[in-house]
């Protein structure tokens, strides 16, 4: 049959070409089939078979646009194509994703770039945390926030929570500040961090930025992404350590290590991400003195005894740029959270504060400056007492430093009461004294 009239009906049960040889065809062509108006294709297991089809010629199209429609771009999915380009697809999963053809994690629906709602959008959470705000289980991700100072070479805290960790090679921390209206690192941020790191070659040597985030509990057997933006003097890599640390006192279990990551870094900043599931800490033993964390390490020189620990990092000498860095639940890196100024800071001082003008009078009894603080905010635990500006003495105002020959603390996580005894040869009861202390219950 070569042809057949516009207006022609035909009925038939096995309308078949001579090239067909399956008895089970009802009609079959081997060249283009033209059909117009309403069609039907009836039977309990009627189907129509089309070639595969590719993004720039799919398989399904429309009259006078063969550049767009459907295909299968592989088993068990379907390709949504438009102007020969795949802009959707529905994966062998079931995931609906737009504007990619990668998913991530396991949600239903996943979109890459910009999505609007125009009605009312109800979630559960986002990214598998909070719905808005502390998303960000680091604190002074942001480097806003230096207390002790703005440089520091000693194995030693720097920028609030920061610590400078090093042994055998040298490490300078030291706060630096973004120019203003610089588009590089989004969200105007106004300091970063920079480690100077000179190598000194040795098996046990090493440089890393480390901080520990309170409770080991902390995304235990949950999908965590870290992220940070980073550069560098020269093309470097750099390593990422995320580790489960069971504390101090009685007999805990030993540190727990995953989501090693070696990455490379340029000259120009850009983000580092790395996604990783935190084991489960069932049939672990916490320590009994209530010191457990999750450790992130930022590794950047590394002996060789450290192999294991940063994918071979290896050792090496530069200057390292971190800017923020955030560690949330779930599979993707959302955008930096900046939370309050005021709010960030108490979040600080729960580890360390300072204060520069606590007062009281001496004692005539035994020459002791009894002297109470309040904390600007509770304390993680009883803290430490450390005498700021290297002086060690008591000062006397208009009159004299005094050296300090004993110091007895009375404290809670809350308040604190010094007793700090002196000899000083006269009776200087009654006399007001200054002192400046720090406190800090780091872990």
């Amino acid at each position: 049959m070569s042809s057949l009239l516009k207006s022609t009906t035909v009925q038939t049960t096995n309308l078949q070409h001579s090239g067909s040889s399956n008895p089970n065809v009802v009609l079959y062509a081997d060249g283009g089939v033209l059909l117009s108006g309403a069609t039907q294709i009836a039977g309990v297991s009627g189907s129509l078979s089309v070639p595969v089809g590719a993004s720039g010629t799919p398989s399904i199209i429309f009259t006078g646009d063969t550049n767009t429609g459907i295909y299968s771009p592989a088993a068990d999915t379907l390709g949504f194509v438009e102007g020969g380009n795949e802009v959707a697809r529905i994966n062998n999963s079931g995931i609906l994703l737009v504007n990619t053809t990668t998913a991530v994690g396991n949600a239903r629906v996943q979109v890459f770039g910009d999505a609007s709602f125009v009605g009312d959008c109800q979630l559960n959470s986002i990214n598998g945390g909070p719905l808005a705000g502390f998303r960000n289980a680091i604190i002074n991700g942001n480097f806003d926030f230096w207390q002790r100072g703005t440089s520091f070479s000693g194995q030693e805290y720097g920028a609030d929570r920061w610590y400078n960790n090093r042994n055998g090679s040298s490490s300078t921390m030291s706060r630096q500040a973004f120019t203003v209206g610089q588009t590089d690192v989004p969200g105007e941020p106004i300091y970063f961090c920079r480690q100077v790191v000179t190598s000194v070659a040795g098996a046990a040597n090493y440089v890393q930025l480390f901080q520990l985030i309170e409770d080991v509990r902390t995304f235990a057997g949950q999908q965590l992404t870290l992220s940070f933006w980073a550069k560098a003097d020269a093309s470097k890599s750099i390593a990422i350590e995320l580790v489960q640390k069971f504390g101090t006192g009685g007999s805990p279990s030993g540190d727990v290590g995953f989501g090693i990551t070696k990455t490379t870094i340029g000259t120009s900043w850009q983000k580092v991400t790395v996604t990783a599931t935190a084991p489960s800490i069932s049939g672990k033993t916490l320590g009994s003195n209530g010191d457990t964390s999750l450790g992130v390490n930022i590794w950047l020189d590394a002996g060789s005894d450290y192999n294991g620990r940063t994918n071979s990092l290896g050792q090496q000498s530069g200057t390292f740029d971190i800017a923020q860095v955030q560690i949330e639940r779930g599979p993707v890196a959302t955008p930096f959270e900046r939370r309050p100024i005021g709010t960030e800071l108490s979040l600080c001082q729960r580890y360390y504060q300072t204060n520069f003008s606590s007062q009281g009078a001496m004692n005539e009894l035994n020459n002791a400056f009894v002297a109470p603080v309040a904390f600007r905010h509770p304390l993680r635990t009883v803290p430490n007492v450390i005498f700021i500006e290297g002086t060690q003495k008591i000062h006397r105002p208009a009159i004299a430093f005094y050296n300090i020959t004993a110091v007895t603390e009375t404290s809670t996580q809350s308040y604190l009461s010094l007793t700090i005894s002196n000899n000083y040869g006269a009776n200087l009861a009654g006399q007001l004294v200054e002192n400046a202390f720090a406190y800090s219950a780091e872990l």
